[in-house]
């Protein structure tokens, strides 16, 4: 939490914190899925460079969506997740990556050669 804290400014993290306790147990569950995926195995280290920049699975796949200038309601659709979680995922993508919007978010994917 005060790595999150100190991440985020007071509103993203109030925002975040809310929106954490309104998480049904499918979400809870999904978030401690994606975050399990981002646990390097020692004797398999990732070459994926999504997960050079700390973004999960999960959150990798969101961002190939945003690329695709898709809605937060069509990511939730096509990854049978709520809106919620998309919600989740694309604050931490943008917190990840330092940038402040979904199209910032989607041209540093395009830029870096992400998607």
């Amino acid at each position: 939490m005060a790595t999150a804290r100190a991440k985020l400014s007071e509103t993203d993290y109030d925002e975040a914190w809310d929106g954490g306790k309104r998480m049904s147990r499918d979400a809870v569950i999904a978030e401690v899925d994606s975050l399990a995926a981002t646990i390097a195995d020692p004797q398999n280290p990732s070459t994926d460079p999504a997960n050079d920049r700390g973004l999960s699975p999960r959150e990798f796949e969101v961002l190939q969506l945003l690329v695709e200038g898709r809605s937060n309601r069509d990511i939730a659709e096509t990854m049978s997740i709520s809106e919620h979680t998309v919600e989740n995922h694309v604050l931490h993508i943008l917190t990840k990556i330092g940038v402040e919007s979904r199209t910032a978010a989607a041209t540093y994917a395009i830029r870096q050669g992400l998607v």
